[in-house]
């Protein structure tokens, strides 16, 4: 049991107990007794922070140091507390200098965290915490104490080599958009702000296991044979994680403000600001490329959906890939090189404005394109190339084919309406996408086949999911309540007895979200008044 959650008289019986006479009861014995006294401690310490401004006549700066040197020294096992202490501690001695005081002190502070730097770096249990991960804060704490002592890293005082920090982190990093891995890029990034490049040793930086295997094997090894190459990156992605991360593709995320933040779903889909970089290096002109595996990997897709990233630097690093990708594509041979090189030139065409922004609709289209194309026995294809095939660019400022689709008149009539429906389900993300499908008269139409004879209940709980995504966007969402009239749209939905449970469950998570945007609304316009 963890004694932060333990109760007081519980806490007062362990460190009441008597020692026992075994040694291995002892040794425990001692660890829960000193690890309930670092709890303590800790509060200490977080209390010492927040009255910081009391103690600037108080030179403890050196007590501090003495402390997490002997704690380091002392301690064998990194527990959780004494991670989280050392943590405070160091944070308290950044912030325990200011700016504008002498060189003096700031040096002999750089000094202190130097050397703290080095002895954590060597502690014996310091490996197995980062790498194991048996306890995930204990990373993720670890993580963010070499990235502040990096900052005041000073080789004058302890030579640590900090380039090969690089190899630790590629090894316990998975390129994904949870939290442990924000952090570690977070700390990779600020490694080479501080000028430890990663690029000319690294690129083109494989990960995980993988990266372990690598860099234990090929350690002495620096030859071309022994480089990865962007087959070996490929073979790192996973096919259920690639396809989510287009499905569930972060519009937000930005390339240089790498600050961990919570994504809904952060642990199945990669990181844009890391995978897209990879891609951009590893599609040199110097490198070999195998089009058709980066194009069944769902690479491209991935890359064509980046486009809708709200990030202008971002989107420009994707633009060059598939324009680099563009180039590779043009020596090769392979069965759907013709399709993709074709909806290439129509997207081009189609972009107007150097480093244009596509709507996520609009992007998440184009990725289902080259999805289509890898399958040439899908009953789609044939009206997918028809429709590359009779204009000169693709239209970006309408829903691309949903008049066709939903209402179209052919056998499969039911499989290309489920189709457009899901494309809508997944893409409609910004308020972009709201407007082209005001356009397109998608909510009308929708509305109005809700209750129509044709709409059986799979159609309509694909309907109501679209309106659920676009509740999300809390501008659209206020335009659906006045414009379309949603809440009572909603009211006759619920009114109906015959719905499913989850059809209903997801109904009435849409007039909580309805309630509470005219909630936020309405106290705007007050403060206003």
């Amino acid at each position: 049991m963890d004694y932060r959650t333990m109760p007081h008289e519980q806490r007062m019986k362990v460190s009441d107990e008597s020692p026992p006479d075994n040694r291995r009861d002892l040794q425990t014995y001692y660890v829960r007794n000193i690890d309930h006294w670092l709890v303590n401690f800790k509060h200490c310490t977080d209390h010492l922070v927040a009255l910081k401004q009391s103690f600037n006549t108080l030179n403890i700066t050196k007590s501090i140091y003495n402390l997490c040197i002997k704690l380091l020294k002392y301690f064998p096992i990194l527990t959780s507390n004494l991670i989280q202490l050392l943590k405070v501690f160091i944070e308290y001695l950044i912030l325990q200098t200011p700016i504008e005081e002498t060189n003096h002190i700031n040096t002999k502070l750089q000094m202190y965290l130097t050397k703290i730097f080095a002895t954590l770096f060597t502690h014996q249990n310091f490996l197995e915490q980062i790498v194991e991960n048996s306890i995930k804060d204990n990373r993720r704490t670890l993580v963010d104490i070499m990235s502040f002592l990096i900052q005041h890293y000073n080789h004058e005082y302890v030579q640590i080599d900090c380039e090969k920090h690089f190899q630790l982190f590629l090894t316990i990093y998975n390129g994904k958009l949870s939290l442990d891995d924000q952090h570690i890029l977070n700390a990779m990034y600020t490694y080479e702000k501080y000028g430890y490049t990663m690029y000319d040793k690294y690129k083109p930086f494989i990960w995980g296991e993988q990266a372990l295997k690598f860099y234990t094997l090929n350690r002495q090894k620096k030859t071309l044979w022994h480089t990865p190459n962007l087959a070996t990156i490929l073979a790192l992605l996973e096919d259920n994680v690639m396809l989510n991360s287009i499905l569930y593709y972060p519009v937000v995320r930005r390339l240089r403000t790498l600050e961990p933040v919570v994504y809904e779903h952060g642990d199945i889909i990669y990181d844009p600001t890391f995978l897209i970089p990879v891609f951009y290096h590893s599609l040199a002109p110097e490198c070999i490329v195998q089009c058709q595996q980066f194009v069944e990997k769902r690479c491209l897709s991935y890359c064509l959906m980046a486009l809708s990233t709200r990030c202008a630097l971002l989107r420009a690093v994707v633009y060059n890939c598939l324009w680099r990708f563009e180039q590779h594509l043009i020596s090769q041979r392979f069965y759907c090189k013709d399709q993709i090189s074709t909806m290439l030139l129509l997207l081009k065409n189609g972009v107007r404005k150097s480093n244009l922004k596509l709507a996520p609709i609009v992007s998440l289209f184009l990725s289902k394109l080259v999805d289509l194309f890898t399958k040439p026995e899908s009953k789609f294809y044939r009206r997918i190339s028809r429709y590359l095939l009779k204009q000169s660019y693709i239209d970006l400022v309408h829903v691309p084919l949903f008049a066709e689709l939903f209402h179209s008149l052919t056998m499969e009539h039911k499989q290309e309406r489920s189709w457009i429906l899901n494309l809508l389900k997944y893409g409609i993300k910004d308020p972009i996408d709201y407007r082209l499908c005001t356009k397109s008269y998608v909510f009308k139409t929708l509305m109005t086949f809700y209750n129509c004879s044709l709409s059986d209940n799979a159609t309509k709980l694909e309907i109501i999911e679209i309106f659920h995504s676009t509740s999300k966007i809390s501008e659209s969402l206020m335009s659906l309540m006045y414009d379309y009239g949603l809440l009572l749209w909603l009211q006759t939905i619920i009114k109906d007895c015959t719905i499913s449970k989850h059809l209903a469950q997801i109904t009435l998570t849409m007039l909580a979200d309805c309630l509470h945007q005219l909630h936020i609304s309405s106290s705007k316009v007050s403060l206003t008044d």
